[in-house]
């Protein structure tokens, strides 16, 4: 038997082989493509996705509304889908809702009323350079110019009260004899339908407390006043005082909600609340102040309904003598 001669790597003919540096960038543009069009599809999907709620307060994203998992849902945009746990928030979600074009303090709607004042200023500036010989048009442009002002602050015209006819601060100067039969009001209905916020420290020692009260003979006082300045009062009115235990300041920030319904009386308007004894801002220990809150129609004192103060509330059905 022979042996098998040796070869040598010359003599050991090569293989074709691929070229890995050749596939790299082929395979490299093949995942690019893929990847893109992943993102294409997912961006196309959520175009086209549906959000909403359904009646158990679940949420669904779903692709066409046959495809809701429940019977009756509500389809609502992602952007104005409510919180999940809206019972956690420390005020009702609608009141953050209404907030969002009602505060002032908001960025967002500070753009544009900065915008108006600007240009109004402007406008102004313009009209302070024109001659004397027009100064009859002047005044006219001026009162005009504050209304505009108004329209920018409040930021729509049918909230600007007609300037002039309601009292700044004022609207009921009781006699002393009233103010002390509503005091005793006061006190006579937190029997039959309390309704207190109590503040205390942290150790517990009061500082001050907030109560809450219908009455039927000062709501039509109000009212008769409120008429003859020109509103048309048709609601109900409550009374609030205020007694503090220690040196303190109260600043009238109410919030009321019933049944899906908000309110936020503005302290400048006295077709909304005002003062019938003493005044907002620092407080004395010892002293009592009144107030009053004018609710609109809607709400109803005989149904249960949430007082808002600052961020601390108080449940309470006002005039529980006529429910059934």
């Amino acid at each position: 038997m022979k042996d098998s001669p040796n070869l040598t790597n010359s003599q050991v003919p090569s293989l074709p082989r691929r070229g890995r540096s050749a596939s790299l960038p082929v395979l490299s543009g093949t995942l690019s493509l893929l990847a893109a069009s992943l993102v294409t599809w997912s961006a196309a999907q959520a175009d086209d996705s549906i959000t909403g709620v359904c009646p158990d307060g679940s949420f669904f994203v779903v692709s066409s509304r046959a495809a809701a998992p429940c019977k009756d849902p509500k389809f609502v945009p992602a952007s104005e889908l409510p919180p999940i746990r809206p019972e956690y928030l420390p005020r009702p979600y609608t009141w953050y809702v209404d907030q969002e074009e009602q505060d002032p303090n908001n960025p967002y709607n500070l753009v544009d009323k900065a915008q108006q004042i600007r240009s109004l200023r402007r406008q102004n500036a313009r009209s302070s350079r024109e001659s004397s010989d027009e100064a009859p048009s002047l005044r006219s442009s001026s009162r005009s110019s504050n209304r505009e002002s108004e329209v920018a602050r409040t930021g729509a015209v049918g909230e600007v009260e007609p300037q002039g006819q309601l009292p700044e601060s004022q609207l009921l100067s009781l006699a002393p004899d009233e103010l002390r039969d509503l005091v005793e009001l006061l006190s006579l209905r937190q029997q039959l339908a309390p309704a207190t916020i109590a503040v205390e420290d942290v150790r517990g020692a009061p500082q001050l407390s907030l109560q809450f009260a219908y009455s039927p003979a000062l709501e039509q006082t109000v009212r008769s006043a409120l008429t003859e300045l020109g509103a048309k009062p048709e609601s109900k009115v409550v009374v609030f005082a205020v007694r503090t235990d220690v040196d303190s300041e109260f600043y009238p920030r109410f919030f009321v909600a019933q049944a899906g319904r908000t309110f936020q009386p503005l302290a400048e308007r006295v077709s909304e609340q005002g003062w019938l004894l003493g005044r907002e801002g620092p407080m004395a220990a010892g002293l009592l102040s009144l107030g009053y809150l004018v609710l609109p129609e809607p709400f109803q004192l005989e149904s249960p309904m949430t007082l808002w103060w600052n961020d601390r509330r108080v449940e309470a059905v006002l005039d529980p003598a006529e429910q059934d």
